[in-house]
């Protein structure tokens, strides 16, 4: 009876640490899509007024599946509306919808499959899903930076090698296109590999749910210090030194 004890007891032991392996693993990966949907979040501080007011007007969720999709894609239309008057708005907000409505009907095609949702998926899964929210998300960004749609087809069109690529020997030419590999190269770092402003203000609760984000590097967490209030001072005074003329600020024109 002893042996039979202590063997379940270890039998206890062991599940709950896969068990809690599992939801750790879990969290992460909500962590890494919250990380590259950062950008996403920073422009729609509207987002949770503009819930509140269109759940009531469209019945939320209390009106099957179906009505659930209908709502999302309004509440984001509504959100690109939020940003501007134009098409290209519309069309960022209709896009960020209509992911919302594959992400929901993915998770709820996987439920019907008898698939448990809160297992993370295997590496090459994951690795696919980072992928194509990635490009999703950015073919949906150059809508919203564009001046018209005309603009953002074109824009479109050259990067999925439309215009073909050229090489020249000119020299200011190529130093041109070395300084914008780079600056690509650079932000693609920072987009994959730095923490999101999420994850770096995890500990002082932001305005998100912080359950599910993951803190990767300690060290990058802030905390009112001197080292952060010398970091801060440095990028601001980079950010003065850098102002060789003004600029309209973005928003002016929404």
């Amino acid at each position: 009876t002893r042996q039979d004890k202590t063997r379940q007891d270890k039998t206890r032991q062991v599940k709950t640490r896969q068990d809690k392996t599992r939801q750790d693993k879990t969290r992460q990966d909500k962590g890494h899509l919250r990380a590259l949907c950062a950008a996403c979040r920073q422009n729609t501080q509207g987002a949770p007024k503009l819930r509140g007011f269109t759940r009531p007007a469209t019945g939320g969720n209390r009106k099957g599946r179906w009505r659930r999709y209908i709502n999302m894609i309004v509440t984001m239309v509504l959100g690109g509306l939020w940003h501007g008057a134009g098409w290209t708005f519309i069309i960022w907000g209709a896009l960020h919808g209509l992911y919302l409505v594959i992400n929901h009907a993915w998770h709820a095609a996987r439920k019907m499959l008898g698939q448990d949702t809160t297992r993370p998926l295997s590496k090459t899964l994951h690795l696919f899903s980072v992928l194509l929210t990635f490009f999703s998300v950015m073919v949906a960004w150059v809508f919203f930076r564009a001046n018209d749609i005309h603009s953002a087809i074109a824009i479109l069109h050259a990067m999925t090698g439309g215009n073909n690529f050229e090489f020249t020997t000119r020299l200011s030419l190529v130093a041109h296109h070395v300084m914008t590999r780079n600056y690509i190269i650079i932000m693609l770092l920072m987009a994959w590999f730095a923490p999101s402003s999420q994850q770096i203000m995890a500990r002082f609760k932001p305005a998100l749910d912080t359950s599910s984000i993951v803190v990767t590097s300690q060290w990058m967490a802030w905390r009112p210090s001197w080292v952060w209030m010398f970091f801060h001072a440095l990028i601001a005074l980079a950010g003065i030194l850098s102002i060789s003329a003004l600029s309209e600020f973005i928003y002016f024109r929404f």
